[in-house]
């Protein structure tokens, strides 16, 4: 029977489309589909009581129940006696400070409880005993501390993902786990100690994240702790201070896809430390201290996808450092202090298709540095040193749909410009160009709607002119040219809008046609 998805206001509803509990409305709109929502009532909940919330025939209907961001203070021990056949209860994002030992002793089935983003403290050693087939359990985001002597897990032996990340110190973190075979253990943010790390023992583990506990100190030798989960497929580890970390540090995760290394203090790492890892498919190595990589690094990793190096101090990258990453689709190194790049160093990645180089300090950009890379859809080179780009660089680029020169020191763009029709967005925001040529323009701005950036540039007025009035059909081709909102100015101090054109009659009716159609359009008034 197929209910509607309006919201009725009943304690005891068997035939209509929702329930009230309390001041709480839950909701469903096919009972086939066995999903409740709760949302708040008119005067928001201060507990949630227990009522015969669904009669017998509509119970064996339900398997979820959301009860979420609902300001639930308190649930009473006997709330769920009606959802004994439920497979999800979430109760995340209330202000829950305590869960009562009872609570949760007639949900037999449950598989997936996600109490997180609440105000739990401690939480009594019994309270999920009754969870026998529980396999996911959310906690993080509240104020677990201490536990009880006996651990609050124990009796949970399907359990295979726990989240405890966000709060306010775990201690005891061994036996806190003793007896569970996680597949997923999420532990960042909660105040973990190096000797609590040492003793965690999960050979089931493909799933780890430790990030963000800046008490663990994470240097030298550690190999013990990944030498007890030689499973893992992903493992964060960042922001955790850091410094040093050893070149055996993986040797005994070969199965791992994800490595995030972010936000720490690495100064250096040795060319061994990925050796063993050639199922890697993405890397994070950015916001460290590295100011040079190990030419035979990326030696091993050949499935890698996704490289981010970015914010770093790196100032020279070996020009055979990628040849092993011929899959590689990412590459960030963005905010470093690189100069140069050598004109073969990406010959090898053939399927690159984003690359970010903005921050850096490049001078100049060989045009045969991206011959190989036909595949680059988006090209970020701002916030460099360029004086003059040469299009060449593109040239092989079939695909690209945005290229970011903003924020360099061009004067020039090259008069050899090869037509790009899936160029989607040019940014030469921020430069010091005082003239394009009609025909450079006209052969980057090709057919169709296209966004290009020109403001913060010196512009002579009479060079822009001739630009602008090469012909009408630049109306159709260019309409969109300072469609960020921001009218590029003269050299003179002159907004471009309020120049004075020499514009032919047909020209101008055309424009005032388009103009109708595009009011961002920027061309002479007349």
């Amino acid at each position: 029977m197929k209910m509607s998805k309006g919201i009725l206001f009943a304690t005891i509803l068997f035939l209509g489309t929702s329930i009230s509990i309390a001041d709480v409305i839950c909701t469903f709109g096919d009972f086939r589909s066995g999903v409740v929502r709760c949302i708040p009532g008119h005067d928001g909940v201060k507990s949630l009581l227990m009522v015969h919330v669904l009669g017998n025939k509509q119970n064996s209907y339900i398997d979820e129940l959301h009860i979420k961001n609902c300001k639930l203070l308190a649930i009473s021990g006997n709330v769920f006696k009606q959802f004994r056949n439920i497979y999800v209860l979430d109760l995340s994002h209330n202000v829950l400070v305590s869960l009562e030992e009872d609570v949760f002793k007639n949900l037999v089935e449950l598989r997936t409880l996600n109490v997180s983003h609440n105000a739990l403290g401690t939480i009594d050693a019994k309270v999920f005993q009754p969870l026998t087939k529980l396999q996911d359990l959310d906690m993080s985001h509240n104020f677990l501390s201490t536990p009880s002597a006996e651990s609050i897990f124990s009796g949970l032996a399907s359990l295979r993902a726990l989240d405890i990340s966000n709060n306010a110190e775990i201690l005891s973190l061994p036996s806190l786990l003793t007896g569970l075979k996680l597949k997923s253990l999420r532990i960042s943010r909660s105040s973990l100690t190096l000797p609590e790390i040492y003793d965690i023992a999960m050979p089931d583990l493909i799933y780890l994240d430790m990030s963000s506990n800046n008490q663990l100190y994470f240097n030298g030798d550690a190999s013990a702790v990944t030498q007890k989960c030689p499973d893992l497929l992903y493992m964060y580890l960042s922001n955790i201070q850091m410094k040093t970390i050893d070149s055996n540090f993986f040797t005994n995760n070969r199965m791992l896809i994800f490595i995030d290394l972010s936000k720490n203090l690495l100064k250096a790492i040795h060319e061994e430390l990925f050796s063993a890892n050639e199922e890697l498919l993405s890397l994070d190595l950015s916001q460290n201290n590295l100011n040079r990589l190990p030419r035979e690094l990326f030696r091993k990793t050949i499935r890698l996808l996704s490289l981010h190096l970015n914010d770093n101090d790196i100032e020279r990258l070996p020009s055979d450092i990628f040849d092993s990453l011929k899959n590689m689709r990412i590459l960030n190194l963005a905010n470093n202090k690189i100069e140069s790049l050598q004109s073969t160093i990406f010959s090898k990645n053939r399927n690159l298709n984003t690359v970010y180089l903005d921050g850096n300090r490049i001078k100049e950009i060989n045009p045969y540095t991206f011959a190989a890379n036909s595949q680059i859809r988006v090209l970020a080179l701002s916030n460099n040193l360029l004086e003059r780009f040469n299009f060449r660089v593109i040239s092989t680029m079939e695909n690209l749909l945005q290229l970011s020169l903003d924020n360099n020191d061009l004067q020039e763009i090259s008069s050899d410009v090869v037509k790009l029709y899936s160029l989607y967005e040019l940014d030469l925001s921020c430069n010091k160009l005082t003239a394009l040529s009609p025909s450079n323009v006209l052969d980057l701005i090709t057919e169709g709607n296209r966004l290009i950036h020109l403001h913060g540039n010196p512009w002579n007025c009479a060079c822009m002119n001739r630009l602008l009035t090469y012909n009408k059909g630049y109306v159709d081709y260019g309409r969109n040219l300072f469609s960020d909102g921001k009218y590029p100015t003269c050299i003179v101090g002159r907004s471009l809008y309020d120049c004075d054109w020499n514009i032919t009659d047909e020209d101008y009716n055309s424009w005032v046609k388009t103009r109708k159609y595009y009011p961002n359009l920027c061309l002479p008034r007349g």
